[in-house]
């Protein structure tokens, strides 16, 4: 068993034989790590520990893990609900809906996550994979999602517009009897919404009714480049529809699940969209899982792509995030670790406040006692920002 705890001291100071930093500095042995008021102030050998200061001492130290693609707090993970709290069924098209106005702060998934050395995630409109009949419930565009971290603070209220194409999307509205339900229909709605958003802006049109004014309004952060489109894809041929959305429109986007990116990863590198990819532990359920494989985060690796690994939770249960990174490095990913900090703080939009240790970040630290993304591996303490939160037993 495991309990949560808070540390009221300001100043923490956190021994490792090895810290991994992932900046500049790289891996560093017998080092330690001086946090003050919240945020890391050095990094290294020599550090005068202060009087006031608590010590915790470990094996390999890290930056705090970081899921790029959750629905935390919105479905919990003892749902068995038919109609998933993440997606609005009643409208295929709601950008302007938030998740933050409807995040149960007492999920168990918040402690669960601690115990995995997860310390922010981001939440996102929509629903998890199923593992019953309807493999996933999803709109066209459900909402935005939120970057939090673990102890309930926000780090962006809104980091994007969550958008969905292919079977998924095509599957639930069919059931809902809505409309559309077709690839080329439901592309349509999303270039007839950015349409409108870009005469709203442009010309200032007014809206056809009165309930379109807050959807437009949504869209238009996204078209000014301010946040990205997290867009739910699977098969090669839906990613091929989006870039091309992305080049007419010249948003930003950020493709998540993307099950088939492995199979055009040299022409997703050369856009440079960034991949959110998994989840990894499902079965090959339907036409868009048919090519999924644990091999695929190699593949993008090789190619230079910037990329996050995912649970999508509760699909797989957070705290496992380690074990699916160490899955796909059983596959030949090389530096797993940085897919679930560095790279996820970056697709975030949060990397100059975290994903590394580093004097400046602020103090979220996970503490391993063996190398965090084997099995047999056990969080021994969790850190956000400089208290402690979690320590294992």
């Amino acid at each position: 068993m495991s309990e949560m705890v808070s540390s009221l001291d300001k100043h923490l100071v956190i021994e490792g034989r090895e810290i991994r930093t992932l900046s500049e500095k790289g891996t560093l042995r017998n080092s330690k790590i001086l946090i003050k008021e919240g945020r890391i102030a050095k990094v290294g050998k020599g550090i005068d520990v202060p009087a006031n200061a608590e010590t915790v001492a470990g094996e390999v130290v890290v930056p705090g893990l970081i899921d790029a693609h959750t629905h935390l707090g919105i479905c919990p993970i003892e749902s068995s609900d038919r109609q998933p709290p993440g997606v609005d069924a009643s409208d295929p098209v709601s950008p302007h809906l938030r998740v933050i106005d409807a995040l149960n702060p007492f999920d168990q998934g918040f402690k669960d996550a601690l115990s995995g050395g997860v310390t922010t995630a981001v939440v996102s409109a929509g629903s998890p994979m199923s593992w019953a009949m309807m493999v996933e419930a999803i709109t066209i565009m459900p909402g935005q999602s939120a970057v939090m971290k673990m102890n309930g603070r926000m780090l962006n209220e809104c980091s994007g517009i969550k958008m969905a194409v292919g079977e998924h999307p095509k599957r639930f509205l069919h059931s809902l009897k809505m409309p559309p339900t077709t690839r080329m229909g439901i592309i349509a709605v999303i270039r007839s919404y950015l349409n409108k958003a870009q005469q709203y802006v442009e010309k200032g049109e007014i809206p056809e009714t009165e309930k379109e004014k807050p959807k437009l309004e949504a869209l238009i952060p996204l078209l000014k480049g301010e946040y990205p489109a997290y867009i739910h894809v699977h098969r090669v041929r839906d990613i091929l529809s989006v870039l091309k959305l992305v080049e007419e429109y010249g948003i930003n986007a950020v493709l998540v699940h993307a099950t088939e990116s492995h199979m055009i990863a040299e022409k997703l590198a050369e856009k440079g969209i960034p991949i959110i990819f998994g989840p990894m532990v499902f079965p090959r359920r339907g036409r868009e899982l048919m090519n999924l494989t644990a091999k695929t985060p190699a593949l993008l690796e090789e190619k230079g792509m910037l990329f996050a690994i995912t649970t999508d939770h509760p699909t797989t249960p957070i705290q496992y995030l380690p074990i699916n990174v160490g899955l796909a490095e059983a596959e030949g990913l090389k530096d797993g670790l940085k897919t679930v900090t560095a790279n996820a703080a970056k697709i975030a939009g949060v990397w100059g406040k975290v994903g590394s240790i580093e004097p400046g970040k602020e103090g979220d630290i996970a503490i391993f006692d063996g190398d965090p993304t084997e099995v047999d591996s056990k969080v021994t303490y969790t850190i956000v920002d400089g208290k402690i939160e979690y320590r294992g037993k």
